[in-house]
Parts: C-alpha cells; structure tokens; sequence
C-alpha cells in the first residue's frame, strides 16, 4: 500500500521501494487527472505520457476506478 503521506514515516519503518524499470498499480480516485499523477509521482506535470502508454490509454482521460501503471523511473 501507498504511503497517505510521505511526512507519516518513523524510525525503523520498513518501506518497500519498487525497483526501476517496474510499475506501480494505481487505481484512479476522485479529482486525479493525468498531470496530477504525473506531478505527484515525477514532480513534472509534463511526464503524464509516461502513465497513459504504460497504462494502454488512447486519450488523456480516468475514470475513477480505473487502474493504471505508474512507471518507475530509472533515477529520480
């Protein structure tokens, strides 16, 4: 599961970081448009490409519900 918060950590948490190259499965929620994703996962509004070709999208539009891949970037 996600994080709600990337400020909600503590000490000797574990935390699982996917590897480069995988996804991460997102189902899509109320409000979320493909640039949101995009700038919350890559801090850049511009890679919201990235998700629709991972993700099989013909357009830019989600559904809520919809599940998509979020691709892991090689270097952040």
């Amino acid at each position: 599961p996600m994080l709600s918060s990337p400020d909600k950590i503590y000490p000797g948490q574990v935390l699982r970081v996917p590897a480069a190259g995988s996804y991460i499965h997102y189902t899509v929620v109320s409000g979320d448009t493909l640039g949101k994703l995009a700038k919350h996962f890559y801090q850049k509004t511009s890679m919201w490409t990235d998700i629709q070709a991972a993700s099989g999208l013909k357009g830019d539009s989600i559904d809520v519900g919809q599940k998509l891949k979020i691709p892991v970037p090689a270097k952040r």
